[in-house]
């Protein structure tokens, strides 16, 4: 399922934006970002957390933010409201081939709430590592077990939502039925 309408996502997201505060705040203090740093920010979303949450942790010094999701509507909206000389969002869905600028490009790759709605993990980790300089950190916050998961495939069963969730796994975490929870 891809979230592609903006202001509807600027009105559901206060979990993702709450839990990056408080998952930046601890990393940045127990971890230095890098001077002049090239940051990717992989399902950047509307361009809000990307740009309201991220950027205050980082160095005043560092050099681009590229912000990617798979949503062109998505994308669009974070240019128009969020968009500087120093941040840039791009239209990429991360299980597609890493573009060859981004190859070993980032000094620090940051994701939040994105690679739970992702089914091609292997690709998508791939793709984080290889964007990657030597050296390179990544922050990644997705979900693996989550209850209303379980709301969502019972609600698929039923004869008054099976249309509209027939694509339920699709958007359920790959983590989600672990035996490690």
């Amino acid at each position: 399922m891809e979230m592609d309408l903006p202001q509807l996502y600027r009105q559901v997201a206060f979990l993702p934006k709450r839990d990056a505060n408080i998952v930046l705040k601890e990393f940045s203090i127990n971890n230095k970002w890098k001077e002049n740093a090239y940051i990717a920010d992989f399902g950047s979303g509307d361009g809000s957390t990307t740009t309201n949450i991220l950027q205050k942790y980082l160095p005043t010094s560092y050099k681009k933010i590229i912000g990617c999701d798979k949503s062109a509507r998505m994308v669009e909206f974070a240019n128009e409201n969020y968009g500087t000389d120093k941040i840039e969002f791009i239209k990429w869905d991360i299980t597609e081939e890493l573009p060859q600028p981004w190859r070993v490009a980032f000094d620090h790759a940051f994701s939040s709430y994105t690679l739970q709605r992702i089914q091609e993990q292997t690709r998508a980790f791939s793709n984080i590592y290889d964007s990657l300089k030597v050296g390179g950190s990544c922050l990644l916050l997705f979900l693996g077990r989550y209850s209303p998961y379980d709301i969502f495939r019972a609600l698929s069963r039923s004869k008054k939502w099976a249309e509209d969730l027939k694509n339920v796994e699709m958007f359920i975490s790959p983590y989600h039925d672990s035996q490690a929870w």
